[in-house]
């Protein structure tokens, strides 16, 4: 067994109603720069006003297109980016401004999980000088038993050890990345894309290591990814951001069984199915159009433009993102899938914008 982790950090006393993470309205602008004269034009708005929180022992989902926001939101998270604005809180400490030297208490409960398991494991270091490192910082202190035994636990022999990572597959890779992940005894693991550039088989081999792993170690995950079939399997809540922003969040089934936000619908239209009858036949509502400009975001609901049941005012008024009955979070002003009665009650949702601006979901057609 690993050496149970001990926090250096601040902690509550309540973790049991305290998050583990908490993103309060955090936002992410990238300064864009002309081609010409190396002149501001403007910032990309990767992340824009997101709240989010996440339970110890929970897997939270992050879906959407490539440029929504997700991985950059993911990595402000475990600060490896500092945030335009907003808060992060890490067991209910703000660690928003720390500075490095603050943030070393925290950096070993926060790991992350790297979507390239060749990019990033250094290629002219062993295994065992990879892990090595992080086992340094470890509580349980380095040593060779604790390799092996950390090999053991991602499904790696002890010879792998004193082997190049270009002598490995792309799932071995993975796996020694999830090892050096797992050398300090985090209590998060952001996964960004872990299991992209697998193919199928190794796909569910790595899934199912993180799933034991996170039940042998009380492990938290934010698993960040544009399979939504993969997701589903590891999710215990979905947060779908489209542009920057979160539209739907819900718990994983609710999710796929009734798609709130028609964007969302429009994801699950686009999971292919091996049955082509079925997959002919069942109704698909794709976003139309491209992805607009993140550096001149539309105004009104980001998806308008790509929406086909968009109103003027879809166009001119952006929807708060609101709780219907069930845990249920969307922010769309004509929200698919919705009764009278959970329209009558839905309330904005705590991690609703800024914006003093309240606006009543109509019923679809409506």
């Amino acid at each position: 067994m690993m050496v149970p982790a001990t926090s250096a950090a601040p902690q509550s006393g309540a973790h049991d109603k305290v998050p583990l993470l908490e993103l309060e309205h955090l936002q992410m602008l990238f300064p864009a720069r002309a081609a010409a004269f190396g002149g501001k034009r403007g910032h990309v708005h990767a992340v824009d006003d997101v709240s989010l929180a996440l339970a110890e022992g929970e897997t939270l989902g992050l879906v959407g297109e490539s440029g929504c926001g997700k991985t950059t939101l993911a990595r402000c998270a475990v600060r490896l980016l500092a945030p335009t604005a907003g808060k992060v809180r890490f067991r209910g400490a703000d660690i928003t401004s720390l500075g490095p030297r603050a943030m070393r208490p925290y950096r070993k409960h926060m790991q992350i999980v790297f979507q390239d398991p060749q990019g990033s494991l250094n290629p002219r270091k062993r295994v065992r000088q990879i892990i090595g490192a992080a086992l340094e910082l470890s509580a349980g202190g380095s040593g060779d038993d604790r390799l092996r035994m950390l090999l053991d636990q991602v499904g790696l022999n002890p010879e792998h050890a004193n082997r190049f990572p270009h002598e490995f597959s792309g799932g071995q890779r993975q796996r020694i990345g999830v090892a050096r992940a797992l050398a300090v005894d985090p209590q998060l693991i952001v996964l960004d894309e872990p299991v992209s550039a697998l193919d199928v088989s190794i796909q569910a081999q790595v899934v199912n290591l993180l799933d034991d792993l996170q039940d042998e170690f009380g492990l938290s995950y934010i698993f960040v990814a544009h399979d939504l079939s993969v997701v589903r399997h590891v999710s215990d809540r979905i947060a779908v951001m489209y542009l920057g922003k979160v539209v739907e969040l819900s718990p994983a089934e609710e999710l796929y069984r009734r798609p709130v936000h028609p964007y969302t619908l429009g994801l699950l239209g686009s999971i292919p199915i091996p049955d082509p009858v079925v997959s002919r036949s069942r109704p698909r509502q794709l976003p139309r159009g491209e992805l607009p400009s993140p550096i001149d975001p539309p105004a009104g609901c980001r998806f308008h433009t790509r929406c086909p049941g968009a109103t003027d005012i879809c166009r001119e008024v952006e929807p708060p993102l609101t709780l219907y009955p069930g845990g249920h979070e969307a922010a769309c002003h004509h929200p698919l899938n919705v009764s009278s009665s959970d329209i009558a009650g839905a309330v904005r949702s705590p991690a609703a914008s800024r914006s003093s601006g309240s606006v009543v979901p109509v019923p679809p057609g409506g």
